[in-house]
């Protein structure tokens, strides 16, 4: 099947990793993002042409550092690191794609509650939902 992993830009090495243990089964990228150095155009096109061509999508997440924007009394804080992340699920999930979420970053999306949204605690786990 193809895939695609979705992650924040700092996540390269993660997902070059999610990249190497799930090809070995037959599965296959169809866009690896991780060879890229800018952000561009021509990369959001390459990369939103990765999500829609995929099978499946792996979004890895993990705990942010310093990335909060403070509540300023709304009640609200929201992190910016994962932005693109979020785009590349919801656009996932709109062409009915299985999704599995590795990290527990963004507990509580409500996305999350989709039957196609699979939460998974390691790689193998995509490998073993296939077979």
């Amino acid at each position: 099947m193809n895939f695609y992993v979705a992650s924040k830009f700092e996540n390269k090495k993660a997902v070059r990793n999610a990249i190497n243990c799930l090809e070995p089964y037959g599965h296959h990228v169809t866009y690896d993002w991780t060879v890229s150095e800018t952000i561009s155009p021509l990369q959001a096109q390459r990369d939103l042409h990765g999500v829609l061509t995929a099978d499946f999508t792996v979004v890895l997440l993990n705990y942010p550092t310093s990335d909060l924007i403070c509540n300023c009394g709304t009640g609200w804080e929201q992190a910016t690191q994962y932005k693109g992340t979020l785009i590349e699920l919801g656009a996932a999930l709109a062409m009915g794609q299985f999704v599995f979420i590795l990290g527990d970053y963004l507990d509580g999306h409500v996305f999350y509650e989709l039957p196609q949204v699979v939460r998974i605690n390691e790689l193998m786990d995509v490998v073993r939902f296939f077979r």
